[in-house]
């Protein structure tokens, strides 16, 4: 998504498809990104051979769980509570001549025959130079006891240790299962991480939300949800506005802003913190996203409202929830889901021709529009939040707010009354 890689595949394509010239300059910049080492492994493939994996045969890795409540679920399963390190291979170069094939592609569209083109130069060295050694190396160190069940949230597309150990075990018969570990799956018209979670997995665990084209969707506690504690609303306190960042050119395909789109994104944020009353403006702190992406945005703010806090969105978001009175939330991923949860009164606008929903979340996110949660313009959500904004607990408090945000949990931030013996089951039961 960096500007480095973009520019790599930009030059590849100009140099291979177009009569545009390209100029290379050798060890200009580096790309961001490591193709040859494999990031991690989950300890019980160091250790296993001590019975880790033991009791139900489930093995946990990455699933968002908090510290304490894996371990509850481990002994829920009667397996000894297990701690996740790194393993590290060594880092592969590239052979130009092991690159010199070609995948077939010559009966398909454009695109696809552009894709086929380049996997042999960028296909990562871990998975040709250095598969032999990684391969041997997770097969020698892997478990006495094989599991029956491989669990993540996200180390299918994160973690090349561990999808090579999690390969060798399917191969073995054990089943796939991968929770869904943020916002978005369920709520977003489309997105190709979601149906591609969905295509390998043997069972797909959503926050609550069901799919009737794949039966193999269930819906399950919220693991990233699970044992956050629910704050008392405050009468005084900041008001927090939450941002998102992008790319600035397209990297993964789903319903949200992209490349110069995000500019839109940006003005609404804008907009909606001009409208505020002073008495709003005077408490409000907007939380920028890490991730810049090359936008710069603390500077955007500083030259469009200079009176306004920002934060840089390293802090501890915890600590900033501590003194807030109202959460906005600005883009459908997490954020929203996780001050729902916690009893955090909330808002929450976008743009809905950037923001496109599936046709199964529009009623439930129709819910939240009558109670005043959602809105698609900034400035109506502006002066609703200058209208609540001497009692926010009343409104938050109110029987429509309360019973539109519940029902919409339900779907997509479920939690339960007994989560862990729920999930257990969810893994379990087949």
């Amino acid at each position: 998504v960096g500007d480095a890689w973009n520019e790599r595949i930009f030059a590849d394509l100009a140099e291979r498809w177009t009569g545009l010239p390209v100029e290379a300059v050798e060890g200009a910049q580096h790309l961001h990104g490591d193709s040859g080492k494999i990031p991690a492994m989950p300890d019980m493939v160091r250790q296993s051979r001590r019975g880790r994996v033991s009791g139900a045969g489930v093995a946990l890795h990455s699933v968002y769980l908090h510290r304490s409540e894996k371990i509850k679920l481990e002994l829920l399963l009667h397996q000894i509570p297990s701690i996740e390190s790194k393993l590290s291979f060594p880092k592969a170069r590239a052979d130009p001549q092991r690159r010199n094939w070609v995948v077939n592609a010559t009966d398909g569209d454009p695109f696809t025959r552009v894709i086929a083109d380049l996997i042999p130069k960028y296909l990562p060295t871990c998975y040709l130079e250095g598969y032999a050694d990684a391969y041997s190396k997770v097969a020698a160190e892997g478990p006495a006891r094989t599991p029956r069940v491989v669990v993540t949230a996200n180390a299918f597309s994160s973690d090349d240790g561990w999808k090579m150990w999690a390969g060798l075990q399917c191969e073995r018969g054990a089943k796939l299962v991968i929770a869904q570990h943020g916002g978005h799956y369920g709520t977003g018209d489309w997105s190709a991480s979601q149906m591609h979670e969905i295509a390998i997995s043997d069972r797909y665990l959503s926050w609550g939300w069901r799919d009737l084209e794949h039966p193999t969707v269930r819906p399950a506690p919220a693991t990233k949800l699970i044992g956050m504690v629910r704050r008392r609303p405050m009468q005084t306190g900041r008001c927090l506005q939450v941002l998102a960042s992008f790319p600035r050119l397209s990297y993964w395909m789903f319903s949200v802003p992209i490349g110069p789109q995000c500019q839109g994104y940006f003005d609404d944020q804008f907009a909606f913190a001009g409208a505020l009353s002073r008495q709003v403006r005077d408490e409000l702190i907007v939380r920028l996203n890490s991730n810049d992406y090359g936008w710069d945005q603390a500077q955007r703010w500083k030259d469009v409202e200079p009176e306004i806090t920002t934060d840089n969105g390293r802090s501890d978001l915890s600590t900033l929830l501590d003194h807030t009175r109202l959460y906005v939330a600005t883009y459908n991923a997490t954020t929203f889901l996780e001050s729902f949860t916690q009893g955090v009164p909330t808002v929450m606008f976008w743009n809905p021709e950037f923001w496109e929903l599936s046709e199964s979340a529009k009623p439930f996110f129709e819910l939240l529009r009558e109670a005043g949660v959602l809105f698609d313009d900034p400035v109506t959500c502006a002066l609703h939040v200058n209208s609540i904004w001497e009692d926010v607990p009343a409104w938050w408090a109110s029987s429509n707010v309360q019973s539109a945000v519940n029902e919409f949990c339900n779907q997509y931030a479920f939690v339960g009354r007994r989560p862990l013996r729920d999930l257990k089951a969810a893994l379990t039961h087949w």
